[in-house]
């Protein structure tokens, strides 16, 4: 992720650090750029100039080396688009587009590109930038730079520390599943069973479920000491209507075999810590048959030829 929120701020000194270098030959020893542009930027009203310059080489508007910044065509492009001391849309629009495919902050991983989620995972300052940049709303197809920039950040491999978030994430969501899959057998009486659920994506992932535990009282026609596969999917996101997860076709295969051996547990509002929490109490819980209609269609070449292997899925739960 860029090192630094993008707020109106930032982007601004960005813009005035990229006019300074410009208005310096395009080259410039880094002390003497920063020392010009915040002599500017006093004259401005006072701007964040090292955050400014720090966006300016994270997004390859400019490079440092050996202590002198040299303007980059890209930063040269940017130039080219206006001569105004505020950073027209246009400009905010390439700052934010480069800066968040390059290094794409954290909302991101909690995203997973759907745009009813926007708003709910975007902080209030980018949210503000964006709108002035003309990219939210989500642009329609009319707009092809806007609407192909979303879709691109909805794909874009994630940084390694955000992808880490998202696994915190998924892992907190099956040690919720765990806790409640034995305080529910014990509640009901079954307290060798609570103590054999069994956390089965700790020891793989390769198994195509997350959780193995027991019956109870609660999926019939099961007996209670029948085996149930538990796949878990946790979001940061609270849900109001919709639950949105990736699922592969893997999941796929193994539940839809095992039948009414086999349930979903989708966990919102999920928080790491630790202590793993959410702000329900309990799951959504589902069979993973209410899934197939959401799933990807055969291929018209036949299963066997062709065949999906991971899809974004919206689930509704309200």
């Amino acid at each position: 992720m860029p090192s630094v929120r993008l707020t109106p701020g930032r982007l601004t000194a960005l813009w005035l650090v990229l006019q300074t270098l410009g208005e310096l030959g395009g080259h410039a020893e880094t002390s003497d750029l920063r020392a010009t542009a915040r002599r500017s930027a006093l004259r401005a009203g006072g701007l964040p100039v090292p955050d400014g310059l720090r966006l300016a080489l994270e997004g390859g508007f400019a490079v440092e080396e050996e202590e002198t910044c040299v303007l980059e065509p890209l930063g040269e492009r940017a130039l080219g688009m206006s001569d105004e001391e505020e950073p027209p849309p246009e400009v905010l629009r390439l700052f934010i587009t480069v800066l968040c495919l390059q290094r794409p902050p954290s909302w991101v991983a909690w995203w997973q590109g759907s745009p009813a989620d926007i708003d709910a995972v975007i902080p209030g300052d980018e949210r503000r930038v964006m709108r002035a940049a003309g990219l939210l709303p989500q642009p329609p197809v009319e707009d092809l730079g806007g609407w192909a920039w979303w879709l691109a950040l909805g794909r874009v491999p994630l940084p390694d520390h955000a992808a880490t978030e998202r696994k915190q994430i998924g892992d907190a969501g099956e040690e919720l599943s765990m806790a409640f899959e034995r305080g529910r057998l014990r509640a009901q009486g079954y307290n060798e069973l609570a103590d054999a659920v069994r956390w089965i994506a700790r020891e793989s992932d390769a198994y195509g479920f997350d959780v193995l535990s027991y019956a109870g009282h609660d999926h019939a026609p099961l007996e209670p000491n029948d085996r149930i596969a538990i796949e878990v999917k946790a979001t940061a996101l609270p849900v109001v209507e919709h639950f949105p997860f990736f699922f592969t076709a893997h999941e796929w295969d193994v539940l839809s075999a095992l039948g009414p051996r086999a349930v979903l547990h989708l966990w919102p509002a999920v928080d790491a810590g630790p202590p793993s929490r959410s702000r329900v109490e309990q799951p959504i819980v589902c069979a993973p048959g209410a899934l197939a209609e959401h799933l990807p269609a055969p291929p018209v070449c036949g299963e066997e030829l062709c065949g999906w292997q991971s899809a974004k899925l919206r689930v509704k739960v309200n």
